[in-house]
């Protein structure tokens, strides 16, 4: 174990030495006479002394050096996409944190529960005190990392765990879908969990290299936390809680570390680091802020302060803190969870932080939710929903509208594989399917669905609510503890990690209130401060990106402000957001852009205002058929094709006579002088057959049933189609029609004819 410096909860406290007496007291005739020679010496004497050591005390002030933090504060890490900021001039390393002497551990008490022995009795935690100050070195080595500062205030900012006290979790488990048997189910595996704590708080379930105890441990804490208990309030988990904390706090290191440095295989660095980190991190963030214990407030601080040192550039996090470039989902998430239990505890990460997490998931979550594990060696055992559901939770902890689209997704996603125990024991890593199915899966579902809320809810709670009521041990040693699968990394943390996960699971009901009523981050904050930042215009896009999921005001108003930003770049994203959710704020700027210089930028505007799908916009695209620009003009009739379903032979490309005569036809029919097609087509009849002319023939409809030059027709005969004609010369009542393909039979005057849809070319086929 390091030598790292140990700080206990309440009433664990170290016995301390007691103080050296010091050199005797001056008598009080001693004093007297030192204050008489005093009132001699003349005032400016004694100003000028002082004055001196002020000077002397601002020069060596003056003469440090201190990174300015405004600099470092606009920084974003994007990868390949800030090249055109400068390099600012690189600033000196600070000076590694100094180890303090490794306190001797105090000897494992015999557990008594549940009265706990008299050396782990916890008064009640005393009331909050302000921030400690940080020590010098600690500043200046988080400001050499993306989170400037990490902010712990006295106070909780969001009182998300407020279910978790007596009345008010036995009314959040009758109203989000608790039973007496979930609650029992609770009870059962938070007691065997106690009573297989080992002496020194921790669990480990008998891996002999303690590769999975810090993380294991935070697990089987926040099961007890999660029904409420704590070390500073009576209850039969007491002691427990107590030994837990003082294990956890126990393995920080002083630059905010935890876990041990346990390797495996000849690794050089150990990859349960990180959720170590986040679990560990996360699990004394709920005891600070259930307890607001001033001994857990720190260890909180420096374990944010190291998770936003480990992120990597691209947002996400890896096993390890190392900078290797890759991005695991799956790590990533426990970090946000961490991150957010923190931030109800009142202490806060800067918001790159939260960006960053925001850059990972879009870029990894597909148009349809799905989510990629990571950007690299993503391993057999990481395929199917299981990523949604992180994914799902992390966008609703981020503060998502639970409406969006991609949210409506993934609940459907986890839906249709809900928690199954015969696959997840099966857990065969050449089968897809049952590779689908793990408790850690099922966790995060039961957390993302629970905040979703709605019909997703309700069936996958009930599901999965008595799948593990009925999975839990009855008998024996094993009784109110849930089997572990026989492989799969389920099976990794043995039968502590599947009870603590189960129990997690089944307080759902009152572990957080919903987010939607207190407690997710501001993404829209978080967004705002990434467009204010210069010199990254990659960040400022993909934070405008990021905001099609929202559609308050205050969103529009970040995206309708983007339209004048100097960079088209930035210009363009916020006009294909606010095209994408049809705003009305973007289309005085799109009949703006109609009139613009570029023809690109006018293709632009038509192309936009098509795909809002409205005719009132049918004015623009018939304007926009005289356009110069070939683009222009093959956009508006695209336009035009889709609104209306017809085209009156215009070609983009055709010579300009051509053009004309087709737009003279669109200016009738927007006259009303020509009726729209109908659905079915136009009909009408041969009217003349010229046995002279046997590949021409004369039609009984015109222009004003809106036939146009190019529009095909087939000729039917009792149901038969027997031929294929073109329209060539079109006049008011009339059409010369040409003889495209013809069956063996001859034509005859009367026989029907029926326009096929626009650009239909249907050769004829034997049978018809």
């Amino acid at each position: 174990m390091p030598n790292l410096p140990f700080r206990p909860p309440p009433g664990m406290r170290q016995q301390t030495r007691p103080r050296v007496a010091a050199s005797p007291s001056p008598r009080p005739r001693e004093l007297a006479a030192a204050w008489d020679q005093l009132r001699r010496v003349p005032w400016f004497a004694i100003s000028a002394a002082i004055h001196a050591c002020l000077v002397v005390v601002l020069a060596l002030i003056a003469g440090r050096r201190v990174p300015p933090a405004e600099r470092a504060a606009s920084h974003i890490f994007e990868v390949n996409l800030i090249a055109e900021e400068p390099k600012p001039a690189e600033e000196p390393k600070p000076p590694e944190p100094k180890e303090e002497p490794k306190p001797e551990p105090p000897k494992p008490q015999p557990k008594a529960e549940p009265v706990p022995p008299p050396e782990l009795v916890v008064p009640p935690a005393p009331p909050p005190e302000e921030a400690a100050p940080t020590p010098p070195q600690e500043v200046a080595a988080v400001k050499a990392t993306p989170v400037i500062q990490v902010k712990g205030g006295p106070g909780p900012s969001h009182d998300v765990f407020a279910a978790r006290r007596p009345t008010a979790r036995e009314e959040a488990v009758r109203q989000w879908g608790g039973t007496p048997g979930s609650e029992k189910a609770v009870d059962a595996g938070l007691a065997w969990l106690s009573s297989h704590q080992e002496p020194d708080g921790r669990w480990s379930d008998g891996d002999p290299q303690l590769r999975l105890a810090p993380g294991l441990s935070g697990l089987a804490l926040m099961a007890f936390l999660g029904k409420g208990h704590t070390h500073t309030e009576q209850g039969p988990y007491r002691a427990t809680v107590a030994q837990a904390l003082r294990y956890l706090l126990s393995l920080q290191t002083a630059e905010g570390r935890f876990g041990e440095p346990y390797l495996v295989a000849g690794e050089r660095h150990n990859r349960y680091l990180m959720y170590h980190q986040a679990i560990i991190t996360m699990a004394l963030a709920e005891a600070y802020a259930m307890t607001r214990d001033p001994d857990l407030r720190d260890p909180v601080r420096r374990g944010v302060a190291f998770i936003a040192r480990a992120q990597q550039d691209a947002g996400g996090w890896d096993y390890s803190e190392l900078r290797t470039g890759r991005n695991d989902t799956s790590v990533t998430g426990w970090q946000l969870m961490a991150l957010k239990s923190a931030h109800a505890a009142g202490i806060e990460a800067d918001w790159q932080v939260l960006f960053g997490v925001m850059r990972h998931l879009d870029l990894n979550t597909s148009p349809a939710g799905e989510v990629v594990y990571a950007n690299r060696d993503p391993g057999s055992w990481r395929r199917g929903p299981g990523m949604a559901a992180v994914g799902m939770f992390a966008y609703l902890a981020l503060g998502w509208p639970r409406d969006c689209p991609l949210l409506t997704q993934q609940g459907d996603l986890l839906l249709k594989n809900l928690p199954d125990w015969a696959e997840m024991n099966r857990n065969d890593p050449r089968d897809v399917a049952s590779c689908l199915h793990t408790m850690y899966y099922w966790y995060y579902g039961m957390l993302a669905l629970f905040q979703m809320g709605g019909h997703w809810w309700t069936e996958w709670n009930a599901h999965l609510r008595d799948l593990l009521i009925a999975r839990q041990s009855q008998d024996g040693e094993k009784k109110g503890s849930w089997d572990p699968p026989d492989r799969g990394f389920d099976s990794a943390g043995g039968r502590v990690y599947t009870t603590a996960i189960a129990v997690l699971s089944l307080e759902v009901y009152y572990r957080y209130l919903p987010f939607y009523r207190e407690g997710a981050f501001e993404a829209l904050d978080i967004i705002e401060k990434a467009l204010q930042v210069r010199g990254s215009d990659a960040t400022r896009r993909r934070a405008l990106g990021l905001l099609v999921s929202f559609r308050s005001d205050r969103a529009q108003g970040l995206l309708v402000a983007a339209l004048d930003d100097p960079d088209p770049a930035i210009r363009a994203t916020a006009q294909r957001v606010l095209v994408e959710q049809k705003s009305e704020r973007v289309v005085a700027h799109l009949e703006r852009q109609l009139e613009a210089l570029s023809g690109f930028a006018r293709m632009q505007g038509v192309a936009d205002l098509a795909r809002f799908g409205d005719k009132r916009f049918l004015p623009h695209f018939l304007k926009a058929l005289r356009d110069p620009d070939k683009v222009v003009r093959d956009r508006a009739i695209q336009a035009l094709r889709k609104l209306t379903g017809e085209s009156f032979g215009f070609q983009a490309d055709a010579p300009p006579d051509r053009r004309d005569e087709a737009i003279a036809l669109w200016d009738r029919w927007a006259r009303g002088d020509i009726v729209q097609p109908p659905p079915e087509g136009i009909r009408g009849k041969l009217l003349v057959v010229d046995e002279q002319a046997p590949n021409t023939v004369v039609l009984d409809i015109g222009s004003d049933k809106a036939v146009r030059r190019g529009l095909r027709f087939e000729v039917r005969r009792d149901g038969k189609v027997i031929a294929l004609l073109l329209a060539e010369k079109v006049e008011p009542t009339l059409t010369m029609a040409r003889v495209l393909e013809r069956r063996g039979e001859p034509l005859h005057e009367g026989d029907a004819v029926q326009s096929l849809p626009d650009g239909a070319a249907t050769p004829l086929r034997d049978g018809d």
